[in-house]
């Protein structure tokens, strides 16, 4: 029996925001294969158009996600001008 992990991605964030106040963005990463996904990381370079209280750069420690499991990461956010 072959399984395989198959990750995605969504996010949930307001179309617009306005500058200099904060916002949130939610990621959720699954897992929609048939395997265990080990290892798993997110990371992302942010615009320079936001700003976030960790940095320029986003790294996020997920794991391991098991078949059909969903992690949710929670992104707070300010935009800058």
């Amino acid at each position: 029996l072959a399984t395989q992990p198959k990750i995605t991605l969504t996010h949930n964030v307001a179309e617009q925001v306005l500058l200099s106040k904060s916002f949130s963005i939610q990621l959720k990463i699954t897992n929609e294969g048939s395997g265990v996904a080990e290892g798993v990381d997110l990371e992302a370079d942010l615009p320079s158009n936001l700003k976030c209280a960790a940095g320029s750069q986003i790294v996020a420690d997920i794991d391991r996600l098991q078949p059909g499991e969903t992690k949710v990461v929670d992104l707070p956010l300010q935009a800058i001008d």
